[in-house]
């Protein structure tokens, strides 16, 4: 409101100085032209004029008696000196208020354009599919020598939107006590559930013993079951999952936990427990 005042102002003050310019102009250039007229007359003429007239032309009560042609046009230029500096004031004042206005108007832009992207953001969170380890569990829950022992990984997708495009690998790992897990999933089968319902579960079968003459699931030899029983062999279920969001956007979940016989249950690996950060951009 205090900018259009300003400029409406500006303006007001640029047209008065116009107009005044403009008129003094005229009196410099036309009032002794008139006044030489008035001179030449016949003095009869002369007296007719001052009949019609209140008073004589080329007199003003502000600036005396008429000038010269070359005075009027040296007081013009004069005043067109004043009027060219007050314009380029006006200029000036004009290109800071427009400046001014175009840096108003490019925040204002950018506020609603990050408004607009923060709001996208959220609402892809908010709807965005979500998959990740819920739960892994033997089958039996305390190994057996001559028996087969089944992993069970079991995913869900606590988010609001089906999961596409969904593929992965899990495995359970065989390490000595000591060593690490081999996090690499090169060669491996792959789990290929392609779509997830939200609030729904996928589980992959895994089997620790595998026989080499048919490539089906055996059941623990005595060494492999001596191993895993006195901590020698430590058996880890790891993996990781990839999938898309229905907005096309990638993610993947990674996880890795280890058997713990004495009571068949599972504990938590320090590393490859992780997932995508979201990036919305990408």
């Amino acid at each position: 409101m205090l900018k259009s005042l300003a400029q409406i102002t500006a303006l007001g003050a640029f047209v008065i100085v116009v107009g005044f310019l403009g008129w003094m102009l005229w009196r410099s250039l036309f009032g002794p032209q008139e006044i030489e007229n008035y001179a030449g007359q016949p003095k009869s003429a002369q007296t007719e004029q001052q009949r019609a007239d209140e008073k004589p032309r080329g007199r003003h009560p502000l600036f005396g008696e008429s000038k010269s042609t070359e005075k009027a046009v040296a007081e013009y230029t004069g005043w067109l000196a004043v009027f060219t500096a007050l314009l380029v004031l006006v200029s000036a004042f004009q290109i800071g208020f427009l400046v001014s206005a175009n840096e108003t108007a490019t925040k204002a832009a950018n506020a609603a354009r990050d408004a607009v992207e923060a709001t996208r953001d959220a609402t892809r969170i908010d709807q965005r599919a979500w998959v990740s380890l819920k739960n892994v569990f033997t089958d039996p829950k305390i190994p057996e020598v001559g028996k087969t022992i089944r992993f069970s990984v079991e995913f869900y997708n606590s988010g609001k939107t089906p999961a596409r495009k969904l593929i992965g690998n899990a495995v359970v790992d065989p390490v000595a006590k000591g060593g690490e897990p081999n996090f690499s999933y090169t060669g491996d089968k792959q789990i290929a559930a392609g779509y997830m319902a939200p609030n729904s579960m996928s589980n992959a079968d895994l089997f620790p013993a595998i026989s080499r003459s048919t490539g089906k699931p055996g059941p623990l030899t005595q060494p492999l079951f001596d191993g895993i029983t006195n901590g020698d062999i430590i058996l880890y279920v790891h993996g990781r999952i990839d999938y898309e969001d229905i907005f096309g956007l990638p993610h993947w979940t990674t996880f890795c936990w280890f058997y713990l016989p004495g009571n068949g249950q599972f504990g938590a690996c320090a590393a490859h427990n992780d997932s995508d950060d979201y990036h919305p951009q990408n």
